[in-house]
């Protein structure tokens, strides 16, 4: 099977999530035996077309660097999406043309019709979803269109959680019999070394890091706030942010606000591998998301063992939100106390990740 990848972000060149996940998927689909080929947007001083992994990669010139501001982010959008389009419908003897999220809606929609063949969209995350269900803006409204555009053409969608699917769901009214769930992986082979760690990553009893992007939707504000509670009964906590983000002054403005300025750090951006010792280290990874159903990320950048501590605090507020996370600093001493010391999240690997990638590709 030849499977025509659409993505505007791949490595050397990662945005986020997507630049991860297709680049995994590729590599085991070729590795399986699938020919794989892939389009994306060219970063400077990348080749425009290249073979790694069994993959072959065909990039494309943006119009200039990605602008972080609006309304002109549509513009380049727009222009990107096209030239992904143009360059895809010159891929001959494809059986599958595989969209990924709006960026490529109508590349992929446009690819699919010209090569005549079936077109699956992964749905990454909803406009929607991004704002609580809100398109509080022109900006919004318009990739909520472009995403419905994508689900509509799309002969099969997949998401990665039974959450997502409800939400692509109840916002595009797409039918759940169109709708593929397939959890998000890691490969447990590929684990970088640990490096030294600086003695004041060490610091502070318990240590609560937060991993990703500082955004609103990732639930980095409500860490923040969350924070004067912990410290009422753990006084000695810290947290620690590793990212950044669009929202990356204003968090650091909340944290000074709250006084915060000594219990809670922003490390910015870190590069992989650094990330794996300071999680060797902390007493604690959390993500108190409000729209996030990607919940392996964390485990997949940093390669955590299955038994390392890792608690999840989905959304709460008020005195749920002093509750749980009481309940998140708390629980591993209660589970040492009763000898139940191992936890381990269940992690789907990789293997059967791409097993269910082909049954939805064969059913298109």
């Amino acid at each position: 099977m030849h499977i025509l990848h659409l993505t505007w972000e791949y490595p050397p060149l990662v945005y986020g999530g997507i630049g991860r996940h297709v680049p995994a998927l590729a590599a085991a689909q070729a590795a399986r035996g699938d020919q794989v080929t892939v389009v994306t947007q060219r970063p400077p001083e990348a080749p425009a077309v290249e073979t790694a992994a069994g993959v072959e990669v065909l990039r494309v010139d943006p119009d200039g660097p990605f602008p972080y501001h609006l309304p002109s982010l549509l513009t380049w959008v727009g222009a990107l999406d096209a030239r992904i389009g143009q360059a895809a419908t010159d891929v001959r003897d494809v059986d599958i043309v595989h969209a990924h999220d709006w960026v490529v809606a109508r590349a992929g929609a446009s690819t699919a019709a010209a090569l005549d063949v079936p077109l699956v969209a992964t749905v990454h995350a909803t406009e929607a979803g991004r704002h609580s269900g809100w398109l509080p803006d022109i900006v919004s409204r318009s990739v909520h269109l472009v995403e419905q555009w994508l689900v509509d053409d799309a002969d099969a969608v997949i998401v990665c959680s039974a959450a997502m699917a409800d939400e692509v769901h109840r916002a595009h009214e797409t039918s759940p019999t169109k709708i593929t769930v397939i959890p998000n992986g890691i490969d447990p082979g590929e684990r970088p070394a640990p490096g030294p760690i600086g003695p004041r990553l060490l610091e502070g009893s318990p240590r609560i890091t937060f991993v990703g992007r500082l955004e609103w939707e990732k639930g980095v504000f409500t860490a923040v706030e969350a924070m004067p509670a912990v410290l009422v009964e753990h006084p000695g906590a810290r947290l620690r942010m590793v990212g950044t983000g669009g929202q990356g002054d204003a968090i650091a403005e909340a944290v000074t606000a709250a006084g915060l300025d000594g219990t809670v750090e922003l490390l910015g951006h870190v590069d992989l591998p650094a990330p794996r010792p300071h999680a060797d280290e902390v007493g604690r990874q959390e993500r108190p998301a409000h729209h996030d159903h990607h919940r392996v990320d964390v485990l997949d950048p940093l390669r955590l063992d299955p038994d390392a501590q890792h608690h999840q605090v989905d959304v709460v507020v008020g005195e749920e939100l002093q509750a749980a996370r009481r309940h998140l600093v708390q629980r591993p001493e209660r589970e040492r106390a009763q000898g139940e010391h191992e936890v381990r999240p269940h992690v789907p690997l990789l293997a059967p990740i791409v097993v269910a990638h082909r049954q939805v590709h064969q059913r298109s």
